[in-house]
């Protein structure tokens, strides 16, 4: 393959993996149906520069020395599946009515972005994505330009695409119907957030 076919392909994988729902797709349509277009685009510029830095590391060739690291890939797992279950925890709360009554404040920009930035960075399965997706697609001669076209250009479409779907679900009508079932949404989103860091953490104690 060409380079430009090799950054294609990469892009249209990469593509292809995010629109498959998951923790990320979840918390930017909740931030985004709850707290507008703006919290849920900083969450997605938060799993932007998450992409950015597992992409970097496979273009460093950090990736192998990463997944050959058995302690690392258990700690990853660990901190994942505990903030997941801390996030999935929360919802719950709130779903059921049972979160601490908080005086109304602004939204913090920077905790939006660290929302994105930790639930995508502690996805265990994003070391072994990227670095399939690279190999895959890489051309013969894989140049320093290539790798760099390739981490900016990841970058860029994951900071388009969660910006999309953060604009799509804080449309009014999609506002208004998450208003109405509200309490539901939180419940089964914190469920299953809850569910899936439950799986995590019991993976990675397995491991250790």
């Amino acid at each position: 393959m060409t380079v430009m076919q090799s950054l294609l392909a990469l892009g249209g994988i990469f593509l292809l993996a995010c629109c498959s729902p998951g923790p990320v797709f979840l918390l930017i349509a909740s931030t985004s149906a709850r707290h507008g277009r703006g919290e849920g685009i900083r969450v997605g510029l938060g799993v932007a520069g998450a992409t950015f830095v597992w992409a970097s590391c496979i273009a460093l060739g950090l990736g192998a020395v990463l997944s050959s690291v058995v302690w690392a890939n258990t700690a990853l797992r660990l901190a994942a599946g505990l903030y997941l279950l801390w996030l999935g925890i929360g919802m719950i709360r709130g779903g059921s009515g049972r979160g601490t009554a908080r005086p109304h404040l602004p939204p913090l920009r920077h905790s939006a972005l660290t929302r994105g930035f930790v639930t995508s960075i502690t996805n265990p399965k994003a070391l072994a994505f990227f670095g399939s997706a690279f190999a895959l697609t890489a051309p013969a001669q894989a140049t320093l330009h290539y790798h760099l076209a390739a981490v900016l250009g990841l970058t860029a479409l994951s900071a388009l695409w969660h910006g999309f779907l953060a604009v799509a679900f804080a449309t009014p009508a999609l506002q208004r119907g998450y208003q109405a079932l509200k309490r539901q949404i939180d419940l089964l989103v914190g469920v299953f957030l809850a569910c899936l860091g439950g799986g995590m953490l019991w993976q990675g104690l397995r491991r250790s």
